[in-house]
């Protein structure tokens, strides 16, 4: 017992020696802070085994305002905001806890004690202490000047989501993890591919993006940022090869893919055989039914183009059998291709036009599929090779 009581007073004792020297009081907006909390982890490492110094996030106080700093080495992250303090100080911190201990407390102002070793905040009688060591030692951001390019923001959002659910999740080939970026004569050209399907957009604008990599799980978090924005800006590096994007008060950061993306344009079908028009949600929820059987199949899924519409079945169960008929129109004489169901189901869910034209050479060539009244937006499926 005597060992307990001993443990919990040199607990007790170090955990208020943390603060045993105030350096100074500060105040802040709570919401404020823990939304740039949340943004700056989402831009720091979270691999396993990663260095400590990685998950953590660097706040600087200084003139009123704190600014955030966090970094993966890959992606860095600056933003600042107001606060009330009279001092200079650099701190690094783990920011998980302090976001979970912010998102408890009610809105309003909290009132912080930053320590030698630690920080204090507190809000009506609530309080909650926290470590933080010199921020001396942090990775610098990279230096990239001017005020950069305005960039139409809205056709990020509108056209982002079309591509990159396409990219590859897996590192074996880094080029195939980003989305290649090509600007000729006016088209801005935005493509995806993981080798098993491809996403491509094409769209004027005056928004010259030069030709690049970014990587995909960066631009993830960067379209997060650009819903609601008044501005959007970009520069580009090439000596650094680094990208940054300037929305208000924040900077995101990002190092370019280097290499050579695939040359996608020849998986790109130039004639079409047999075309079907087919409405978007009856397609989708026909593939949802149709994967509750096909999962015993590899989630492999045979579509049937029929002269009035498709029928999909799970591989090797050929004929009526759990299938799912929807109606539409065809045009050219009937075919069937096999598909990996996933492909199928997230270009379903994140196509927005009513119906959907699919376009076919023959069984095991690409399949290409488009929206209606969307003209700028092509999806490739590879076929699934099956025996019959």
């Amino acid at each position: 017992m005597a060992c307990v009581e001993n443990k919990a007073f040199v607990l007790y004792t170090y955990s208020h020696l943390l603060l045993l020297r105030i350096y100074m009081t500060i105040r802040f907006d709570k919401q404020t802070i823990q939304e740039k909390l949340e943004t700056a982890v989402r831009f720091s490492s979270s691999r396993v085994g990663s260095s400590p110094l990685l998950q953590s996030v660097k706040i600087e106080i200084e003139n009123n305002k704190i600014s955030f700093f966090s970094t993966n080495l890959n992606s860095y992250y600056l933003s600042n905001a107001p606060i009330k303090a009279e001092i200079k100080i650099s701190l690094l911190i783990e920011p998980r806890k302090i976001i979970e201990f912010l998102s408890l407390l009610s809105p309003g102002e909290v009132e912080g004690e930053i320590g030698e070793k630690g920080i204090m905040l507190s809000q009506k009688g609530v309080s909650g202490e926290f470590l933080s060591v010199k921020g001396s030692d942090f990775p610098q951001a990279p230096q990239i000047e001017g005020k950069g390019e305005v960039v139409n923001h809205q056709l990020l959002n509108d056209l982002l989501p079309l591509i990159l659910f396409t990219a590859a999740k897996e590192e074996t080939r880094p080029v195939l993890n980003g989305i290649n970026f090509s600007y000729l004569e006016g088209v801005l050209s935005i493509v995806s591919t993981d080798g098993f399907r491809l996403s491509l957009v094409q769209q004027k604008t005056e928004s010259k993006i030069p030709s690049l990599i970014i990587p995909s799980l960066f631009l993830v978090e960067l379209l997060r940022e650009t819903k609601g924005a008044e501005e959007v800006r970009f520069l580009f590096s090439e000596k650094e090869k680094i990208i940054r994007f300037i929305i208000g008060e924040s900077q995101y950061m990002s190092r370019v893919i280097e290499g050579e993306f695939p040359p996608f344009q020849k998986v790109i079908p130039t004639e079409v055989v047999t075309e079907a028009t087919v409405d978007k949600d009856e397609f989708l929820r026909a593939c949802k039914i149709v994967s509750v059987f096909a999962k015993e199949y590899s989630n492999i899924a045979l579509c049937t183009f029929l002269e009035t519409g498709v029928r999909i079945n799970p591989k090797q169960e050929a004929g009526e059998k759990n299938s799912v008929i929807i109606e539409g129109k065809r045009k050219g004489p009937e075919q069937t291709a096999a598909f990996n169901l996933r492909f199928l189901l997230d270009y379903l869910q994140h196509a927005k036009g009513k119906k959907i034209h699919v376009g076919m050479v023959r069984s095991e060539a690409p399949v290409a599929f488009r929206e209606e009244g969307n003209s700028a937006f092509l999806h490739i499926i590879m076929p699934v090779r099956v025996q019959q």
